[in-house]
């Protein structure tokens, strides 16, 4: 369209490409990304719900609107879309691994299944092996969820020298928050706060 620096433009194009063809998929997928940067959430997720409705087998629409849910607090809604994807990619460990923490309960309570994400975690961790510092995050994060704060605290040191490695200062950052967790919890305090459902 050579559109890309007028998005008002480029989204007012989808919009009569769509007055045409509301079953355009690839025009509801662009406009649901243009949406999306513009920071309209919830016109975008309408446009990938569309998009999804008339093709659930997508996992390049299904990655961002997930992240989308998650920003916008619909757990219940990203959580369906995750195991969606992960039909789709059952070998993608990031999917894995986002499903496992999301499974923690500790920012989602009505998403809780901390033996669900101990079994993920460990599956992602056996596929990505000992190196993928994200497995081993969700692997520590799930051992916290089932109350185990010392092997959690193992895991979770393991994880941070691979992400320091990696350079992954968000993931450094998190895995932090972990092991301050895992140090209160095994002093007999400390209530476990929002993990990282996002890698």
């Amino acid at each position: 369209m050579g559109l890309e620096n007028r998005p008002d433009d480029a989204i007012a194009e989808c919009m009569k490409a769509l007055e045409i063809n509301p079953a355009n998929i690839e025009v509801q997928n662009n406009l649901g990304m243009l949406q999306y940067k513009k920071g309209n959430r919830p016109k975008a997720l309408a446009s990938w719900k569309e998009s999804l409705r008339l093709n659930p087998d997508q996992p390049a629409v299904l990655e961002p609107a997930i992240r989308a849910l998650l920003e916008e607090g619909q757990a219940d809604q990203a959580h369906l879309w995750i195991e969606s994807l992960l039909r789709l990619e059952p070998r993608n460990t990031r999917v894995m691994c986002r499903i496992a923490l999301l499974k923690t309960g500790s920012k989602y309570p009505q998403l809780s299944d901390p033996a669900g994400s101990l079994a993920l975690a460990r599956q992602a961790r056996e596929i990505s092996g000992d190196r993928d510092a994200l497995s081993q995050y969700a692997l520590a994060a799930a051992l916290a969820a089932l109350k185990k704060p010392a092997e959690a605290a193992d895991a979770a040191s393991q994880a941070l020298g691979l992400a320091e490695e990696a350079g992954d200062t968000a993931l450094v950052a998190n895995i932090r928050e972990l092991l301050e967790f895992c140090k209160r919890s095994s002093a007999g305090g400390g209530r476990q706060k929002g993990l990282r459902t996002e890698d």
